[in-house]
């Protein structure tokens, strides 16, 4: 995609930058993500049980590549927050020492 044409969205302090063409996808990732599920490992990717779930509740209908955009931001959600973790349990365990 070319910067020049992607417009986007003003940012808060904990909102990423989105292209505006599909900032529709990042609000239904931000609904998905209230009802995630997690384990004592940490919190579990979205799953197509739940997003069609959601899509079936709210009545809207995605395309192939908009459910593969969704898994995608999912995988960066998840990987950001293992990261998160990570750092929080260094800093603990320099705490402790």
């Amino acid at each position: 995609m070319n910067r020049r044409y992607t417009r986007t969205i003003p940012r808060s302090d904990r909102e990423p930058i989105c292209p505006q063409s599909i900032y529709y996808l990042y609000q239904i990732f931000l609904d998905l993500n209230l009802s995630r599920s997690g384990s004592g490992f940490g919190v579990n990717p979205i799953s197509y049980t739940e997003m069609n779930s959601y899509l079936h509740l709210t009545g809207q209908r995605l395309l192939p590549w908009e459910v593969r955009i969704l898994k995608y931001i999912d995988m960066i959600y998840l990987v950001a927050e293992n990261k998160s973790a990570e750092i929080k349990q260094k800093q603990s365990q320099n705490k402790n020492r």
